[in-house]
């Protein structure tokens, strides 16, 4: 803000003080730093969704272990969320894959 004419001085003009001059490190909240994403972390994140639903149809028991897997090891939540996802489609395909099977033998096929 300049100063009105009639209070001219030789002296500089003196600096405003920061709100952040006076808080002081620890006063701050700390950020955590993002963990570094290990390889399933990536997998399940990286991958698109479409993708994520069609492999435990497609794979069964390998997208199932896979899956288990993920959601066991991986640190990221949104890659937790995803490898649950393919977790329950891969169970519910196991299991509808099993009936179909006995219900097949119990018929006489």
């Amino acid at each position: 803000m300049p100063r009105p004419e009639d209070e001219y001085t030789d002296e500089p003009p003196r600096r405003r003080r920061r709100e952040e001059e006076d808080d002081d490190e620890d006063d701050r909240p700390r950020r955590r730093r993002r963990a570094e994403l290990n390889w399933l972390d990536k997998q399940f994140i990286n991958t698109p969704m479409v993708l994520l639903v069609l492999f435990p149809l497609c794979c069964g028991w390998v997208a199932l272990a896979f899956a288990i897997a993920g959601v066991a090891a991986c640190q990221d939540q949104r890659a937790r969320q995803r490898a649950l996802i393919v977790l329950i489609i891969s169970i519910i395909g196991s299991i509808l894959g099993v009936v179909i099977v006995i219900v097949q033998r119990a018929a006489g096929r």
